[in-house]
């Protein structure tokens, strides 16, 4: 039987030094985990994962809507469920194994909640990292905000890592769907950077009081301020959706 764990007006922050080699704050290896609408994780610290690790079960990310999604007013930025993490791989989320939700669209009862992954940082995945066992992403309502790569070298900062939103790499399978990609910085691949064997399907949500799926205002350095797929053994299947301003 999984166990399920409920996260709901919560926030696990970093004031007694949350920080580990997977998984800042939680590390979910099986079960279903749900981050609640109220619920924030901010300011972790992990090599893979800032905020959350998953290698198996399934984990949901749900969120009220933003206060604003206008990435380029520093005063108005975001609010969503996973903040200010920092991490090696995965500043908000790493996934290899099992499955993530960031939103829901349709579900059961027929209802639909957002979710937000904001202002996160990372080498790579500033705030998803996917990489193998046929892990499962699945955007499918709300946004991912202005998270971004950084690389130090020489205690210097270079913005020189890959996917300032998502990044995915063997046999993770990534699905977009009535959803935000905006304001992500990286040296490649500002709002997505596709590696070795990655399958990624974007679309546009066809129900009348949906969103548009849009990858907008993201900003690479030196390749795809957009998209960027990096590998002949990646797939990307583009339909519906509005790639603008990159």
């Amino acid at each position: 039987t999984a166990n399920i764990l409920e996260a709901d007006a919560n926030e696990i922050q970093n004031d007694y030094g949350n920080n580990a080699t997977n998984g800042g704050a939680i590390y979910l290896a099986g079960g279903n985990l749900t981050i609640g609408e109220s619920s924030k994780i901010i300011g972790n610290y992990a090599t893979e994962g800032g905020a959350l690790y998953v290698s198996g079960g399934t984990a949901n990310i749900l969120a009220n809507k933003p206060t604003t999604t206008d990435s380029s007013d520093s005063s108005k930025i975001p609010v969503g469920n996973i903040i200010a993490n920092f991490a090696g791989n995965g500043g908000a989320v790493a996934i290899t194994g099992g499955e993530l939700n960031v939103g829901r669209f349709g579900d059961e009862e027929g209802n639909k909640k957002p979710g937000y992954i904001c202002n996160n940082y990372a080498l790579n995945g500033g705030a998803i990292y996917g990489k193998g066992n046929n892990a499962k992403i699945n955007l499918t309502f709300g946004g991912i905000y202005n998270n971004r790569v950084l690389r130090k070298m020489n205690n210097n900062i270079y913005e020189h890592g890959q996917g300032g939103g998502v990044y995915t790499s063997e046999n993770v399978v990534l699905n977009v769907n009535n959803f935000t990609i905006q304001g992500n910085y990286a040296y490649e691949g500002g709002g997505l950077y596709l590696n070795n064997n990655a399958t990624t399907t974007i679309k546009a949500c066809n129900s009348a009081d949906a969103e548009t799926t849009k990858i907008c205002e993201n900003t690479a350095i030196k390749n795809g301020g957009g998209i960027y797929v990096n590998s002949s053994s990646s797939k990307l299947d583009f339909g519906g959706a509005c790639i603008f301003n990159n």
